[in-house]
């Protein structure tokens, strides 16, 4: 009978492990697909967890892991698509930039300070630069702003090529908004564009 060596049963451990680990990160992706249907929806964790024989440390740890994916994909990925690439018999992650619009949510949640932010840079592009982007690796104090808003409300801007940022259709139509409330002296605090609603948030800085 032919013996089995260490190395191949912790070769074979190695495998069933990380199989286990794919699947549980494929079907708990499969259950946040009922998000899109249905974004009330409220996941119950506790029935996942003993579905996949999940310790809660080892559902936490699972579920930090996809709150950290899903900041780096708002962040990082807002604007860039990651593709494989095989060179040379090696495999690489490489990354494009995505050019167009991003869907808006049907309710948008703004603090004053991003308004006065969205504000200030639709009146530069609007009588300053005439209708030209802003380049993306500026130092200039405002457009640093702009890319710290963007970050958070990708669907304000749009990258178009030559690396430079334009307000989206409708991010123009909403700086726009802004502006006519400010110069009328009107205050902000809920209002519509195109069906979409804008609710600002209180945080202590004045968009006048």
């Amino acid at each position: 009978m032919p013996s089995i060596s260490s190395g191949s049963i912790i070769n074979s451990n190695k495998s069933s492990c990380f199989k286990k680990v794919l699947f549980i990160l494929s079907r708990f992706v499969e259950v946040l697909n009922a998000f899109n249907k249905n974004a009330e929806k409220r996941l119950n964790c506790e029935r996942l967890m003993n579905y996949l024989k999940l310790t809660r440390s080892e559902m936490d740890d699972i579920i930090t892991f996809i709150l950290n994916f899903q900041d780096q994909c708002g962040s990082i990925f807002s604007s860039l698509k990651l593709k494989k690439k095989i060179e040379d018999r090696k495999i690489y992650l490489v990354a494009e930039r995505i050019y167009g619009a991003i869907q808006c949510p049907q309710t948008i949640h703004l603090s004053e300070s991003q308004c006065k932010v969205l504000n200030d840079a639709t009146y530069l592009f609007k009588f300053v630069k005439r209708g030209k982007g802003f380049p993306i690796d500026s130092d200039n104090g405002i457009i640093i702003k702009i890319l710290r808003l963007r970050e958070h409300h990708p669907y304000l801007f749009e990258l178009k090529e030559g690396d430079l940022l334009y307000p989206s259709p409708f991010g123009l139509k909403l700086g726009e908004s802004i502006l006519s409330y400010n110069k009328s002296g009107r205050s902000m605090t809920e209002f519509t564009i195109d069906n979409h609603t804008i609710i600002v948030n209180n945080d202590g800085t004045s968009t006048k």
